[in-house]
């Protein structure tokens, strides 16, 4: 992946901004991304993550590599996981992103999500 741009994302919990990495698509046309889910104590650094990003990104996708709150380099709310219950509102303000800030469609946004356990980020 040859160029992105680091962006802070609103969550739609209004006490959370998340750090993400988003690279264009080198064919903007295609009009398709992918949004990057790291798994349970991890990050959007994870390799798990990083490798197929750049598979995508190398068919043609633009991808979104979110730190959920928590995690990374992401507000950091009570450093502990609640499984889910809050960091959904994390991935849909990603959604929300993509579409307001970069003018993708709905029917066009793929979820990728990792359910690994780590502690590397």
């Amino acid at each position: 992946m040859p160029r992105y741009e680091t962006v802070s994302i609103p969550s739609r919990d209004p006490a959370i901004t998340m750090s993400a990495w988003f690279v264009p698509a080198a064919e903007p046309a295609n009009g398709r991304a992918v949004l990057m889910i790291h798994g349970y104590g991890s990050c959007k650094r994870d390799p798990v993550v990083l490798l197929p990003a750049g598979m995508l990104h190398r068919h043609g996708f633009a991808v979104l590599l979110a730190d959920l709150r928590d995690n990374g380099d992401s507000t950091i709310e009570d450093g502990r996981s609640a499984g889910g219950t809050d960091d959904f509102r994390d991935v849909l303000g990603a959604w929300d992103w993509l579409i307001a800030k970069k003018g993708f469609d709905p029917s066009h946004i793929g979820i990728f999500g990792d359910r690994s356990v780590r502690t590397r980020c």
